[in-house]
């Protein structure tokens, strides 16, 4: 008599509720029916006399078992964390997007596969921990490394949800307030920075698809990491408030550190009147990226380093100059204009496309490793970063004005396409960003920025 299909190899939800898991890939019937997320942790599969092939399955996941517990083994050792005070879930969230640049045989082939694997195998470790009376600082960044993780093959709505919720597990910890003076200075500025990595985060993968910041820079009102020497040297030092930084009015002569440079460079306001008013939020942009820049020129000695600072003032620099191409990117501005589109004055327009290009020049050669003093890192940001310069060239080449050539522009946006198609041999996402940029149906609409072509 027929009674439904057991699995000998359950799911983590039907091995918790004590339900028949049916065994099909990616998701049972049981966690079909109810919602659950599916998952299928390598420790629960049991052997069936019957069930033919398993035992080779079991014995390649046994081996991989093995070596996720050597890799943890290395990690522990070669950072001195013997004391075993780092969570399993920590080390194999470090452990996933690392595999994707190994060189190790046991990874060839898989590599993305593994990370994918690593990261679901996480969530169901931590799953007990993400709860009041278990929170732990080691939770909210093991949420940062899965929400990157997500990003960077494209799935930018899981990224999005997760950056959401270390946010939220961050504001329960109180970690958006001063720490307490309890603490040591280590942990202080572990709390710091570990924050400012959640709000630095939100920003980049909320500008990704348009959507709420989980967090105001209103609401951060402490103070910004310190350097790296500071840190080392377990000194205290006052580092300034977001507020303060960004106010023309604030402390003079002060250089924020390389991290507190990229959070500074992130910032953003909401906008309320016309860009081209003297009161918009286009205008305190500029102004902001007017003072950022004496700082980011203060720090020109360590561009030219291969230390941790030196990377950080690199990604501010490229952040800067993609600010700037937002800013005045004809199709972002033609999106916001509302009912203004019909008023729009020519020389507004012809200034922001200037600006634009302008920096777009400056990002594609700093991505490309020109003018970034020999500091060079991979970075799964690259491909918007190379994306948005290469959308601008490919307008420019459009401009009826004489301020642009249409061969300079034509040359940088080809540029931008070979950038692109040698970043998808590291990022799958750069093989999508190609095709859309070399969509020769782009450029024309969003030169129009009024109800009337540009004269």
């Amino acid at each position: 008599m027929f009674r439904g299909f057991v699995s000998r190899h359950a799911c983590a939800p039907c091995r918790r509720r004590k339900t028949r898991c049916t065994g099909e890939r990616p998701i049972c019937s049981p966690c079909r029916r109810s919602g659950q997320q599916c998952v299928y942790e390598p420790c629960s599969v049991t052997i069936g006399e019957n069930e033919t092939g398993e035992s080779d399955i079991l014995a390649r996941m046994a081996r991989r078992e093995a070596r996720v517990l050597e890799l943890s083994e290395r990690v522990v050792s070669a950072s001195g964390l013997e004391t075993g005070s780092i969570p399993n879930y920590l080390l194999l969230a470090i452990i996933a997007p690392s595999a994707r640049f190994s060189i190790e045989e046991y990874y060839r082939g898989w590599t993305h596969e593994a990370t994918e694997a690593y990261a679901r195998w996480v969530l169901a470790l931590m799953e007990h921990f993400m709860v009041d009376e278990n929170l732990r600082i080691e939770v909210i960044q093991t949420l940062n490394i899965l929400a990157i993780i997500d990003y960077i093959i494209g799935r930018i709505q899981p990224a999005w949800m997760k950056v959401g919720l270390a946010m939220r597990e961050a504001q329960t910890m109180r970690l958006m307030s001063e720490p307490c003076m309890s603490l040591d200075l280590a942990e202080q500025e572990e709390q710091r920075r570990e924050f400012w990595s959640v709000f630095l985060l939100d920003r980049l993968i909320s500008c990704a698809k348009g959507r709420p910041l989980a967090i105001q820079d209103d609401e951060c009102t402490f103070q910004l990491p310190c350097d790296e020497e500071t840190l080392r040297a377990v000194q205290c030092k006052e580092t300034y408030t977001l507020r303060e930084l960004l106010s023309w009015d604030g402390p003079g002569g002060v250089v924020p550190s390389s991290f507190g440079l990229v959070i500074l460079t992130a910032a953003r306001r909401e906008e309320r009147i016309p860009p081209w008013h003297t009161d918009s939020e286009m205008s305190r942009l500029a102004s902001s990226l007017l003072l950022l820049e004496s700082f980011i020129t203060a720090d020109q000695e360590k561009l030219g380093t291969t230390s941790p600072q030196g990377s950080q003032v690199l990604f501010a620099r490229i952040l800067f100059h993609l600010c700037h191409c937002l800013l005045n990117h004809p199709a972002v501005i033609r999106s916001r204009l509302g009912d203004f589109a019909s008023r729009v004055p020519v020389s507004f327009t012809r200034k922001a496309m200037q600006a634009a290009h302008k920096h777009a020049i400056q990002l594609t050669d700093l991505v490309g490793g020109e003018g970034s003093g020999g500091c060079l890192f991979e970075s799964s940001f690259y491909p918007y970063c190379v994306v948005v310069a290469g959308g601008i060239h490919a307008l420019a080449v459009h401009w009826p004005e004489r301020e642009i050539t249409a061969a300079d522009a034509s040359v940088y946006a080809n540029k931008n396409l070979s950038m692109l198609e040698q970043l998808a041999a590291t990022w799958q996402h750069a093989t999508s960003m190609a095709l859309r940029l070399d969509d020769s149906r782009l450029p024309v609409k969003y030169l129009n920025l009024s109800a009337h072509p540009l004269r």
